[in-house]
């Protein structure tokens, strides 16, 4: 556990005798509960290989926890700073808060650098080298990456490695890129996959306007990138998967699918990748890709971007296809998403409507006067909704001309009371749907 306060640059003194022989228990190194600790740099690098079995869970971090030759390493619940990945095998990065980070001038307490994987790293001339392989980045938010610079600055930056992850991530608010994938080496970049991650207000210069690079597949570096899968990831309206170099130098197994996003609006369709079933607001790139003028999305104003998907659009069970890029069991939240039945593109699949409204209507002996009627009963939502958009929304009672309105309840329920009018012996009740869950009405029988 370690104690609250302030911590400069904490170097391989923390970790060498404790991480270096396995037979040893792994070490976790957590603030203690309650407690801030806040760090500078964290260097995880020993000369003749990285520490092993490490996890760092609950700390704040100003600027760059280095990864370098290291393997399993854990980083968990992290708030602040960034990280850099050289050489590192076995990378968990997940529940964590990366940024604000800048590329010129630094704010203080704040970091210097973009989220950087490389392809690997090596100890001096002739000393050991280690390749990046097997690093797993998901449900992380990076945020607020500024180019105050004006030079290259992105999010994220992917040099190269094998089997990278980058699952269910938000990338807010990234300046020029949200993703930046350009190959060190030839070879490198190989089994990258993009999925499932959510990406909004990508800036220009200055934060003056959107830019269409949330990704940016950058075909201008040593070695044509090659063996990328970027499927079911949603992208705000204005931004999506470009290539700024416009040279189409793009290596074989490519491959954009199942994803909904914006036009980028110079060169949106990439030569030598392989598209389909996406759903675009601009150019249609692949045979089974989909151009559609608004979104399909609850709400696409920039700064308020919701990424769920509004109910009966063209979205609903566009994806149909089984072929094996498309077969991802699981969306942005980790409820399930069907691989062998018709289902939605982007990173946050459509959950069925409300299964049932029951109502039970008795009169309301508080009120004087004219009848009054207590309309209570419980909206029975599908299972696994993320408890954001569990039992929330409102209900809507029409009785004739009478209405009344109230909320749901945690548990589902609620209670309204109406004052009916003339009608047909009917009241309405209408879930009014909570931006995750389509709206429904019943009939009820007074």
């Amino acid at each position: 556990m370690v104690r609250a306060g302030n911590y400069s640059a904490q170097r391989q003194a923390l970790l060498d005798e404790a991480s270096k022989d396995r037979c040893l228990a792994p070490v976790q190194i957590e603030a203690a509960p309650g407690a801030r600790a806040v760090f500078g740099t964290i260097d995880d690098n020993i000369v003749t290989r990285g520490a092993s079995w490490v996890t760092f869970t609950n700390l704040d971090v100003t600027d760059t926890i280095n990864l370098v030759g290291a393997s399993h390493i854990t980083l968990s619940g992290i708030q602040g700073g960034t990280v850099y990945i050289g050489g590192a095998q076995h990378v968990l990065i997940e529940d964590s808060r990366f940024g604000p980070c800048y590329s010129g001038t630094p704010v203080v307490g704040d970091c210097t650098t973009n989220f950087k994987i490389d392809s690997g790293w090596q100890y001096a001339v002739g000393g050991p080298s280690f390749t990046t392989d097997g690093v797993i980045v998901r449900h992380n938010t990076l945020a607020d990456y500024v180019n105050n610079a004006n030079s290259h600055f992105e999010c994220m930056f992917i040099r190269g490695g094998e089997n990278i992850v980058i699952d269910a991530n938000v990338f807010h608010v990234c300046q020029h890129y949200g993703i930046f994938l350009q190959p060190a080496t030839a070879g490198y970049d190989v089994n990258t996959t993009i999925e499932n991650n959510l990406f909004d207000e990508t800036e220009d210069f200055g934060m003056r306007d959107n830019r269409p690079g949330a990704v940016d597949v950058a075909s201008d570096g040593p070695a044509p990138l090659t063996r990328v899968l970027i499927r079911f990831n949603s992208f705000a309206p204005y931004d999506g998967v470009f290539n700024e170099a416009l040279n189409d130098r793009i290596g074989p197994g490519v491959q954009v699918v199942g994803n909904i996003g914006g036009d980028a609006w110079y060169h949106p369709c990439i030569g030598g990748i392989t598209y389909a079933d996406n759903l675009w607001n601009g150019s249609r790139c692949g045979t089974t890709d989909r151009v559609t003028a608004r979104l399909p999305y609850v709400d696409s104003t920039r700064g308020h971007e919701d990424f769920h998907l509004r109910p009966h659009t063209v979205a609903d069970g566009m994806v149909t296809a089984d072929q094996a890029n498309l077969l991802l069991g699981t969306d942005f939240y980790g409820n399930v998403r069907p691989i062998t039945a018709a289902r939605e593109p982007g990173a946050i699949e459509s959950q069925e409507p409300p299964r049932a409204i029951t109502v039970a209507v008795t009169p309301d002996h508080s009120a004087s006067g004219a009848v009054r009627l207590v309309v209570h009963g419980r909206v029975r939502l599908p299972a696994g909704l993320p408890s954001s958009y569990g039992c929330t929304g409102r209900v809507l009672v029409v009785a004739g001309g009478g209405e009344g309105r109230g909320r749901l309840e945690p548990n589902c329920t609620f209670l309204v009371r109406v004052k009916p009018s003339e009608g047909d012996g009917t009241l309405g009740v209408a879930f009014l749907g909570n931006g995750y869950v389509a709206p429904m009405t019943v009939a009820h029988t007074l």
